[in-house]
């Protein structure tokens, strides 16, 4: 598989992965009424670091290497609004895991307003990673990079 190709067809990999996944914690916590968010809330931690993760190697390695022949403005400040949307979810995770998945006296776990932050974090990332899928197909690449640079960025 030429590096264009392999290129674009791991990042969609990636991305589909992460649509699905959130896809999956959005139903779940949907489904939350008389239930213990623990396992949702542990999941979805699992998710945020998975996809922190993953943004770090973009702005570290991905980012710079395309910034050399592109505009990725866009995709550094999608990722700082991601970013705050992620630390919301965070912060609730967190802080129903200290309560071991019980809320506090006389409180109940917000259901609504947990899915209402992925559905949020959703809409954030759902058209951000199609946008970089966009602008690195294999044809748009192609005119920019050569072949050796890409398999640069692969390895």
């Amino acid at each position: 598989m030429d590096p264009y190709t392999r290129w674009s067809t791991t990042l969609k990999a990636f991305h589909d992965h992460f649509r699905h996944d959130l896809l999956d914690l959005i139903k779940e916590a949907e489904r939350l009424k008389r239930k213990s968010p623990t396992p949702v809330l542990r999941a979805t931690s699992q998710y945020l670091q998975q996809l922190h993760m993953h943004h770090t190697i973009e702005d570290r390695m991905i980012f710079p290497f395309l910034a050399r022949k592109m505009d990725v403005s866009k995709f550094a400040e999608d990722h700082e609004q991601l970013d705050v949307v992620m630390d919301k979810i965070s912060a609730v995770c967190k802080g129903n895991s200290s309560r071991k998945g019980k809320p506090a006296d006389g409180e109940e776990f917000d259901e609504e307003g947990f899915t209402g932050l992925l559905v949020e974090l959703k809409e954030l990332v759902f058209p951000h990673m199609q946008l970089e899928e966009d602008l690195t197909q294999p044809d748009k690449m192609k005119q920019m990079f050569s072949a050796q640079e890409m398999a640069s960025l692969l390895h």
